[in-house]
């Protein structure tokens, strides 16, 4: 992968909702990465408008999920792939145009060094 993981994570934020903490998304996802209620479920955050809180959560949900796709793709997600793991998991290996759009898009944040 030519992109940092970090990078990533930090173009996702960008994406999502322009680094705004206190972001609620249409589906109750919450922080600038709009994590969703599922996943926070999994996690003990005190304030999750707070990104130095929510950012561990965060890569490691991302590490789980880009375990999982190394386990089945037997090879490590590129980085357009690493977007996809987080804004759409269960489409990753069927994006749609809109996902593939999205994921060029946080590639290209990412690639600038926002």
């Amino acid at each position: 992968m030519t992109t940092n993981f970090l990078a990533i994570v930090a173009a996702l934020s960008m994406k999502e909702t322009g680094n705004n903490d206190r972001a609620i998304g249409a589906h109750g996802e919450l922080s600038r990465w709009q994590v969703m209620d599922y996943v926070r479920r999994d996690y003990s955050v005190r304030d999750w408008t707070n990104p130095d809180e929510v950012l561990p959560v965060v890569v490691t949900e991302l590490t789980k999920r880009a375990n999982h796709f190394i386990r089945t793709h037997h090879r490590w997600p590129t980085a357009a792939e690493y977007s996809l793991l987080w804004h759409c998991q269960n489409r990753v290996s069927r994006p749609t145009a809109g996902d593939r759009d999205y994921a060029q898009c946080v590639v290209n944040l990412a690639g600038r060094g926002l």
